[in-house]
């Protein structure tokens, strides 16, 4: 799927083959909260799985992955419980998610940020553009996503 090996880090960016050859760039942080995400989609309701497990079988490291767990908590997607029972769970259906709640939660804004130098005449087209992507997001839901990743497998 990626294009390219990661670079590790927060505020790295990955180049992600979404079809064929187009490619798109996104932050390691939403990568790793759409995995994590997807895989919790494959649980039913109610279940909790452990953080270890989570980040072993999506291949995120473990403290990246908490904080991606937090702040997908704080914006209502997963829901926690501590102790030997505890873990993380969705809090919603999964096809009550979409892919931009879960970008939202972890990068707090979605934007397309033009060259500033570029000519007024060029920022129709960039708002056209992010209006765009934001409606495509909104209508894949992590349900979705979950039943594209088990077909590719």
């Amino acid at each position: 799927m990626l294009a390219r090996p990661p670079v590790p880090g927060p505020y790295s960016t990955k180049f992600v083959d979404l079809v064929g050859k187009d490619l798109v760039r996104i932050s390691a942080r939403s990568d790793y909260a759409l995995r994590a995400m997807v895989f919790l989609a494959g649980y039913a309701p109610g279940d909790l799985v452990k953080g270890e497990r989570i980040a072993s079988e999506t291949g995120v490291p473990i403290k990246f992955l908490e904080a991606i767990l937090r702040a997908l908590r704080v914006a209502g997607l997963v829901t926690t419980q501590r102790g030997a029972d505890g873990g993380y769970g969705l809090n919603r259906e999964p096809t009550e998610i979409s892919a931009h709640d879960v970008l939202l939660a972890v990068d707090s804004a979605l934007t397309i940020e033009p060259d500033p130098r570029q000519l007024a005449a060029w920022s129709a087209l960039w708002r056209e553009l992010h209006e765009s992507t934001t409606n495509s997001l909104r209508q894949v839901t992590v349900a979705a996503l979950a039943e594209r990743a088990a077909t590719r497998s």
